[in-house]
C-alpha cells in the first residue's frame, strides 16, 4: 500500500510541474508601449516550444534549461482597440 501512495505521489508531482506561468505584471487590461520593442517572459517546462500570437502576428521561441522564455514582439503602432495575446506550451494556453 505505501508502494502505491509513493508512486501516486511521484506521478502526480510530473503532472504539476507541466505548467505555463507569467508573471503578475502581465495581466487582462495591461496596456504595452508603442513604439517600443516589448518583452514577455515566463516560465514552462525546459526546452519546450512557446508561440505567442498577437496583433496578427506568431512568434516562436524555445525556454532554456530552466524552462525560462523570453519573446520580444516587433514595435507596434497605438490603436484604441482592444487586443487578445495567447500564449500556448505544452497545450497549456494563457490568454
Amino acid at each position: 500500500m505505501k508502494k502505491i501512495i509513493l508512486i501516486t505521489i511521484f506521478i502526480l508531482s510530473f503532472a504539476s510541474y507541466a505548467e505555463l506561468k507569467l508573471p503578475s505584471i502581465f495581466s487582462d487590461g495591461m496596456v504595452l508601449q508603442r513604439n517600443k520593442e516589448v518583452s514577455i517572459w515566463g516560465v514552462t517546462d525546459p526546452l519546450s516550444k512557446v508561440q505567442l500570437f498577437f496583433a496578427e502576428q506568431v512568434y516562436e521561441v524555445k525556454s532554456n534549461k530552466d524552462g525560462k522564455f523570453n519573446i520580444k514582439l516587433d514595435k507596434m503602432k497605438a490603436t484604441s482597440t482592444p487586443l487578445e495575446m495567447k500564449i500556448i506550451s505544452n497545450e497549456k494556453t494563457i490568454i
